[in-house]
């Protein structure tokens, strides 16, 4: 399975060294983010572990990773803007992200949906004018393609969680649903998985993988 994020990375990489086994080692850019000197050695890098892409930094420390099916965790997301990669682009990779952990879940049987849930579609042709509704309707048309706005719900009703923020998914039809999904464009709200808190994996790195890296900034005489 390919690895957007690793892709999004491995395009901004500045000088770096490649090895045939996937580690990828430059500049740390977190270091004088986190009040450390900046790194000068190549003392940090990348490592694809099956699908996953792992970050580790021998110098400050700092570790990030993610795998497709999960969400794009806040360590992750600034070691994407230290490297340079622009807001939008890294609500892009989150939102796609989000799409993914949709896809891969399995809702409980019957899911107890938010009031005043319509498509985006339903809503445009109310002629709907909501700056919430139209913030998001345009995140949804930025695509390319643009995003079927069939597929995707909307909600004036906060139902006490500011849903009126989010796009929501849901697992099956407004009917019948198993499940339902929030993403929100506004940073400060978490992502909702069935009404409540989608809580995000931690970045600690399995030990096996932080060993290959160590073994491999080892060879390259980084540490």
């Amino acid at each position: 399975m390919s690895n957007i994020v690793y892709e999004a990375l491995q395009s901004r990489l500045p000088a770096r060294r490649l090895t045939p086994s996937g580690w990828t080692s430059f500049n740390a850019p977190c270091c004088q983010h986190r009040g450390h000197r900046p790194d000068r050695r190549k003392r940090s890098g990348f490592l694809i572990d099956g699908d996953e892409v792992a970050y580790n930094c021998f110098n400050c420390q700092y570790a990030a990773k993610y795998r497709p099916g999960q969400r794009l965790t806040q360590k992750m997301k600034k070691l994407m803007g230290w490297m340079g990669l622009s807001d939008e682009i890294i609500r892009d990779i989150e939102f796609y992200a989000s799409e993914l952990v949709y896809r891969a879940n399995n809702g409980p049987p019957k899911a107890i949906l938010p009031n005043g849930l319509k498509t985006f579609q339903e809503w445009a042709e109310e002629d709907c004018d909501d700056q919430r509704f139209l913030d998001a309707a345009t995140f949804l048309q930025s695509f390319d393609p643009p995003k079927d706005l069939n597929d995707f719900y909307w909600t004036p009703d906060d139902n006490g969680k500011h849903l009126s923020h989010y796009i929501v998914r849901l697992d099956g039809t407004l009917a019948d649903a198993t499940g339902w999904y929030g993403f929100s464009l506004n940073q400060s709200y978490p992502h909702l998985l069935n009404g409540k808190q989608d809580d995000e994996e931690d970045d600690d790195i399995p030990p096996h993988t932080l060993a290959e890296m160590e073994r491999l900034m080892k060879l390259e005489g980084n540490i």
